[in-house]
Parts: C-alpha cells; structure tokens; sequence
C-alpha cells in the first residue's frame, strides 16, 4: 500500500486523496445505510475501526519491506509447484504461466485473508459493544460499514501512490474504478461474510427457524448421535468459517481477475454480489428483531456452548 511513501508525502496532497476517497465512500455508504439506518454514533465508530484496521496490515508490510526474510509474499511466488504440474500434466509450454498464474492466486489468497480477518474483527468488537445488533441484517450491515472505513484509507493511500509516482493527469481512471468497483468489492466480500455472522450469532434461534422451513441438518444429527456435539456449536462455527471462506474466495477471484487483465467481467461480477447482498437485506427473516429476551437466551445458550462444553 505504499505506506513509508504515504507517510513521508505532502500533506496537502494527502488531504486531496482523502478527500477524493469520500466521494465513494459516502456514495456506497448512503446506498447501503439506507436499506436499513443503523444507529448513527455507532455507524462512526464502526467506520473508525474500519479505517484502524488497515494500521496492522500497514505495519506487517512494513516489516516485510525492511525483513526480506519474513516476506511471506515472496515466499509464496516461490513455492516449486513442478508436482502439481506433472500431478496435471500440463504440457511443457504453459508450464511458466501456471506457475506464475498460480503462485500469484496464492498471493491473492493470503492477501484476502490478512484483509477479511482484521474487517472480522471490527464488526465482532463493535457486536460485543453494542446493545443494538438484534438481527441477521445487522450483521450485513456493520460488515459493510467496517468495509467501507478499510476502503477509504486504502483508497487514500493507493489515490497518494498514483500522484506521487504519475501525476495528476493518471489519476481520473483509477479514480473512477475504484469508487465503482474495488470499494463496492470490499462491501461484497464483507457483506457475504456479515450475513453468515449474522446467522452464527442467533445460532440457537435461526438454526430453528431453518428446520422449520424444512432443512434437515442430516450431518449435525450425524455429530449429535454418534459424537455427542451439540448441533447448535456446529451451526455456529460453520456460519463463522463459511462467512470468512466466502469472503476470503470472492476476494481473491476480483483480485486475481485483475491480475488477468481480465477486466470485463468484473462488472457481472459485482453486479451479482450487490444483487445477492440487497437480496439478503430484503428478506423479512432476515430483517427479523429479536426481541432482548431473545437475545439473552441466545446468548446464554451460546455462552453455555463455549464455557460448558460443546458435548451433550
């Protein structure tokens, strides 16, 4: 992300970038916080952790840049990978782009996840300390707003990196795709992962309100009768590891098909994540307030899960 260069740099220049940086972030933000209004000093602090957790990213390349050594990046790119291709068979002439190709995915793979973990741990804190997530949709929500907050520092900083480096008259294209597209990417890759917390979080509940609706849950009954876990741990954790699979996959698809150069199907690509996250925000179950007795049982339920025990 640049980060000795952005914070050596002008400070004039940096006010510009920032300043560039809401033009997206308030655009996205009004398109989203409309659906469902969030409490407004909570969607602040929400913000303001979004735009923290970009400080440990920001600090860990930093470290990588001055320890070579602890470069994971460039472990990755190195990683011999001649046993899948003969495990393949590729033929000896594409050997040197799927090696490339592939090492690079990798590289998009471990990015993703440094990226989605620290968005996860903004909305987890900001569930802990707040009275008013009482649903699925809340979880979407703060998900996309957290995003939002890492978008507009990254935004900056890639904005500074362009000046810096190109000029002003290089900035009006990366200006443009990234207030509709790479912003709208950070708000797909957590909103997908906001919903599966969403569900983990009234575990007990939705796990209930889904066999209702006919889900059957056949290899949490498997884990029930013969390991003796509780089906509602299950439910829980897999919404969690799913949430960030999903988010950490999608994430490194947009990032890869930008290394590809392959550019035009990144609009259907989005398109379809913002269908799918107005869709999950338009559900009536999802928008579903559970009351705060409601809310106390779950959580009680859940406490009980972690600290008594996962087993029956």
């Amino acid at each position: 992300m640049g980060t000795n260069r952005f914070i050596q740099g002008d400070t004039k220049m940096i006010i510009l970038c920032f300043v560039l940086s809401l033009i997206p972030f308030f655009i996205w933000l009004w398109v989203f916080y409309h659906k469902d209004p969030e409490d407004r000093r909570l969607t602040v602090e929400t913000v303001l952790g979004g735009m923290i957790s970009v400080l440990p990213l920001a600090a860990l390349q930093a470290y990588m840049l001055k320890n070579p050594a602890w470069d994971i990046f460039a472990h990755i790119k190195s990683i011999n990978l001649t046993g899948v291709i003969n495990f393949f068979g590729i033929p000896g002439q594409y050997h040197e782009v799927f090696h490339r190709n592939m090492t690079w995915f990798l590289v998009f793979i471990a990015i993703a996840i440094m990226e989605e973990l620290v968005k996860h741990w903004v909305v987890k804190y900001m569930d802990y300390r707040s009275k008013n997530f009482d649903s699925v949709d809340d979880g979407i929500e703060f998900s996309v707003i957290a995003a939002l907050g890492f978008a507009l520092v990254e935004n900056t900083v890639y904005f500074f990196t362009i000046l810096t480096m190109q000029g002003y008259a290089a900035l009006l294209i990366p200006f443009i795709f990234r207030s509709l597209f790479s912003t709208l990417a950070h708000v797909f890759f957590s909103g997908v992962f906001g919903y599966h917390y969403g569900l983990a979080k009234f575990a007990p509940e939705e796990m209930d309100e889904k066999v209702k609706m006919g889900r059957k849950f056949f290899l949490m009954r498997f884990f029930r009768k013969y390991l003796h876990i509780r089906p509602e741990w299950i439910f829980k954790e897999e919404e969690v590891g799913d949430g960030l699979f999903l988010a950490m996959l999608f994430h490194a698809i947009f990032n890869f098909l930008l290394f590809l150069e392959l550019t035009y199907l990144i609009v259907p690509y989005l398109a379809v994540g913002y269908w799918y996250l107005s869709y999950e925000m338009s559900l009536g179950r999802n928008k579903h307030r559970w009351s705060k007795d409601e809310q106390e049982k779950c959580a009680e339920e859940l406490k009980i899960l972690e600290t008594v025990g996962r087993q029956i």
